[in-house]
């Protein structure tokens, strides 16, 4: 059985770590603070231990979270970037068959 109030406070101090990274400028970790938050908070509205105002409260921060993290996604994480760390688009050089080979070699 899953334990509410364990998973309610998980992911209320990913939320606080969430805000003090964001005051420190640290914008990676805050947006992974406020995924971890979310996703905590997404798995408690699966409990049947929550009243309607409890659900409610939930849904309204997982709300504000996505807006935040799709805001990190749109002003700090540009395509530019993503495509400046991912590996480079090497050309992949023909290898000949080995039929072709033993053909070249003769």
């Amino acid at each position: 059985m899953l334990n509410i109030s364990i998973v309610l406070d998980l992911a209320n101090d990913y939320s606080v770590n969430a805000g003090v990274f964001r005051d420190s400028g640290n914008f990676v970790k805050e947006y992974a603070n406020l995924c971890s938050a979310t996703a905590l908070y997404l798995l408690a509205l699966q409990s049947e231990q929550l009243d309607r105002d409890q659900r409610q409260e939930l849904i309204t921060k997982c709300e504000s979270y996505i807006k935040l993290q799709e805001e990190i996604e749109l002003t700090r994480f540009s395509f530019e970037e993503a495509i400046a760390c991912s590996p480079e688009k090497k050309k992949r050089k023909k290898i000949p068959t080995f039929k072709k080979a033993a053909e070249t070699s003769l």
